[in-house]
């Protein structure tokens, strides 16, 4: 997390200009190592590789609870068959203003991109949208709150339990994102990355006033943009830590 927060501004301004959605995090999320080797490359043979079912929409299942998503997405295998491909995470209320800027930057590129939206709950994209069908099941979202949190773990699930894609870069965004460089630059910059991108930091005093429990520590607190670019292996880690998941699987028994 060090590395990351370290090189994070330099390298991550030449890909995505951002305004807006900030979040808190435990910093128990991300206790381990975020380098790693090239997620483009081979994995591990002895992983099992899904057999892509085009006929199988994962936006189409509806989860009971989240834990019960977060625990499938942690289970998920490493290796998946077909083309690598960015997971686009959009964390909007409805409409996204900058769809021209997107559509321009998504065009001919079909092959390496994968689009989740998490909007307001019964939000749909009218036909014609790039984000048409898109949508994963959501929940209210409120800033400044743990709820952009799960948003984003519910996004990230829902890519990786994707069988359609091999979905192994995953790139958080909001609806005043645009993009500044084309797919390509995009693209081969995370490929050739041995790192996750990710800012974290401690907060200055105003932020130490909130309630954090039961959680975790008010000591605990980190502050920092919510678009991030994870890894598989790493986005994985966020899905499977359980000092959170157990305390929202308690609130909500």
């Amino acid at each position: 997390m060090t590395k990351a927060k370290s090189n994070f501004m330099s390298k991550w301004l030449g890909v995505l200009v951002v305004i807006g959605v900030l979040s808190i995090a435990a910093s128990v999320a991300w206790k381990r190592n975020f380098t790693a080797t090239n997620s483009f490359s081979p994995q591990q043979q002895q992983q099992s590789i899904y057999n892509i079912s085009k006929a199988h929409n994962v936006l189409e299942k509806k989860y009971l609870t989240d834990v019960q998503l977060l625990q499938e997405a942690a289970d998920a295998p490493q290796v998946i068959a077909g083309a690598p491909r960015i997971a686009f995470l959009f964390i909007v209320r409805g409409a996204i203003p900058h769809e021209p800027l997107w559509k321009r930057f998504f065009h001919e590129h079909e092959e390496r991109y994968a689009l989740y939206v998490h909007a307001a709950p019964g939000y749909v994209y009218p036909r014609g949208s790039i984000f048409e069908g898109r949508e994963v099941p959501s929940k209210s979202c409120a800033r400044y709150s743990r709820s952009i949190i799960d948003a984003l773990r519910r996004l990230i699930s829902y890519a990786m339990l994707d069988t359609r894609y091999n979905n192994v870069w995953f790139v958080n965004v909001c609806e005043s994102s645009i993009p500044i460089r084309g797919f390509s630059f995009v693209y081969n910059y995370l490929k050739s990355s041995k790192v996750s991108f990710v800012e974290s930091f401690f907060p200055v005093a105003r932020y130490h006033s909130w309630n954090t429990s039961p959680e975790f520590r008010p000591s605990e607190l980190r502050k920092g943009e919510l678009w991030m670019a994870l890894r598989r292996e790493h986005a994985q880690i966020v899905e499977a830590e359980e000092h959170v998941r157990v305390k929202i699987e308690f609130l909500a028994s």
